[in-house]
């Protein structure tokens, strides 16, 4: 017996297929994108600059909220 219908629908229109699309990233592979350590990565999560989920004992970064921190951080080149 599965926890998900097999058959959620329209995918576009379904809140559930949403969920499973977003791509959650493990501490290690955020410090490894940003080149920073990990507890570099903890502390972010921990001032809430990047948002995250805890799964278990375990943090997971959403791609799209390590984006939207990065944006953040942006600078521009003064003309």
């Amino acid at each position: 017996m599965s926890a998900l219908p097999l058959d959620i629908g329209d995918p576009v229109d379904t809140p559930v297929r949403s969920i499973l699309d977003r791509q959650l990233l493990t501490v290690a592979e955020v410090a490894e994108y940003l080149r920073v350590s990990e507890m570099t990565v903890y502390r972010l999560i921990s001032s809430r600059e990047i948002g995250a989920t805890k799964v278990g004992r375990c943090w997971r970064v959403p791609a799209d909220d390590l984006m939207a921190y990065l944006d953040e951080q942006h600078v521009t080149k003064a003309p």
